[in-house]
């Protein structure tokens, strides 16, 4: 894949009706690491749109949440278009509340790596009385020591000596594309 996603993106599309397919997929699933943001999302977003409506289809969309979770918090393509979307999202709801959005509001949203924290912040835009609230220790959500939500992880970060806000590897994302 590294060198040619075309030809692994249309061999995984010409060979979806395999009975191997899911190894077959695991190729360009993980050749997508070595690529920019741009050309991994283009491949997949090529590939996921030839395998149509076949079981395939399904397998590959798995496998790329995977490759999202290997390391979060590290900037992985699939990540950080996830963060990117929900970022934008908190951003909308609360401009379209008429709340007054700050640069410093703006910039720590638009910068949060915690894929839960953000979860967080969208389910809070619509609620909340002022954008900075977002942040706010609220009576039924406990600041955890990370400075994040009370098991959102960002104290998990904060105890174990790393960043506050950065989760330890897991399965699997929340409400993840």
């Amino acid at each position: 894949m590294a060198r040619q996603p075309a030809l692994s993106a249309l061999s995984a599309i010409v060979h979806s009706e395999s009975a191997d397919i899911a190894a077959v997929l695991e190729l360009p699933a993980r050749g997508m690491r070595s690529f920019g943001k741009h050309t991994a999302m283009y491949w997949s977003e090529l590939l996921e749109t030839g395998l149509e409506d076949t079981p395939a289809r399904e397998t590959w969309r798995e496998l790329e949440k995977t490759v999202v979770t290997y390391f979060p918090g590290r900037g992985a393509v699939f990540e950080e278009a996830y963060l990117d979307g929900e970022a934008k999202g908190v951003l909308r709801i609360l401009e379209l509340r008429g709340l007054a959005v700050s640069d410093d509001v703006r910039e720590r949203i638009t910068s949060c790596a915690d894929i839960a924290l953000l979860d967080d912040w969208l389910d809070r835009a619509g609620t909340v009385e002022r954008a900075e609230d977002l942040f706010s220790e609220g009576p039924e959500r406990p600041v955890g020591p990370g400075g994040g939500p009370e098991g959102s992880g960002a104290e998990v970060g904060a105890e174990a000596g790393g960043k506050p806000g950065v989760r330890p590897v897991r399965a699997e994302s929340p409400r993840h594309p």
